[in-house]
Order: C-alpha cells, then structure tokens, then sequence
C-alpha cells in the first residue's frame, strides 16, 4: 500500500487529474483490466522493465502488444539486454510483477523511459497502479508530462 500512496501522492504533486480502480480479485494482466473495466485492450499500457549492462530501461506497450525484444536491445543498443527478473524488480524497484507502475517516482529516477508510438492512440490510457489490485486511468498528455518519454516503435 505504500507504493500506491507514492505514486498518488506523485500525481497530486504534479496536478495530474487520474481515475483509480479497484478490483478485489486483482489487476495481474492485461486480460484482467479489460475484462474488470470493459475497456478496449489497447487502452492498458503494459509497464516492462527491461535490464542491461547499461542500466535498467521502462517500455510502455499497448495491452494487445508483445515486447520484441530484439527491437529493445537495437534501441539500448546492448545485445544482452533481457526482461528484469522478479528479483531485481523487486529489490531495485520495490514493485513486484504485475505491480509495476510508470507513474511511481522511481520509473523515472531509476530507469529510462520508452513508450510506444503505437500507444498515443488513446486520449487516456490505463496504467498498473503499484499493487495487483489498482490501474490508474490517466490521460496520455499527462502521462508523458510526467515522464518525458523517449518515443520508440516496438
């Protein structure tokens, strides 16, 4: 639960108007959130972390999206550039799979961050919200406001 109160308490700082969701039954996947909200599946970008000899790298995708990950490691240019293991989401980021938010303060002190072109598609986007039970729904312009994405097409 601290996790969500950062990452509220970071949107308030920042004057980000959001809608927060609730689902007892939790938020894990993608199929989850459309299934819970009713909302279209590429209107839920998926947060993946991506880890290099360079650093640690966020991807925001559409929900109906794969990662390639050989576009990835061209972007970062690092070869050996793989998804972050449970264990190090968790001990360098604080968040656990499906529990990942680009909007925690951390994202952006700790990563850097890339969001799919074919993601601007929507006026708002829904966004994991820092546990397996909370998505944040929040509009695009905001979201890249607040994290100075780079644009990439994944």
């Amino acid at each position: 639960m601290k996790t969500l109160c950062e990452i509220l308490e970071n949107l308030h700082r920042n004057n980000i108007e959001y809608t927060l969701f609730y689902n007892p039954n939790g938020y894990e996947s993608v199929d989850k959130v459309v299934e819970h909200l009713g909302v279209d599946r590429d209107m839920v970008l998926k947060t993946m972390i991506v880890k290099s000899g360079k650093g640690m790298y966020t991807f925001l995708i559409r929900g109906g999206k794969k990662l390639d990950l050989d576009i990835v490691r061209l972007e970062v240019k690092d070869e050996e550039a793989r998804l972050a293991k449970k264990n190090e989401l968790i001990e360098e980021l604080g968040m656990p799979p499906g529990a990942i938010s680009p909007l925690h303060p951390i994202i952006t002190e700790k990563t850097t961050v890339y969001l799919d072109l074919d993601s601007t598609g929507y006026n708002e986007v829904i966004v994991g919200g820092g546990t397996t039970k909370h998505v944040i729904k929040i509009s695009i312009d905001e979201l890249v406001r607040l994290l100075k994405p780079f644009y990439s097409t994944l």
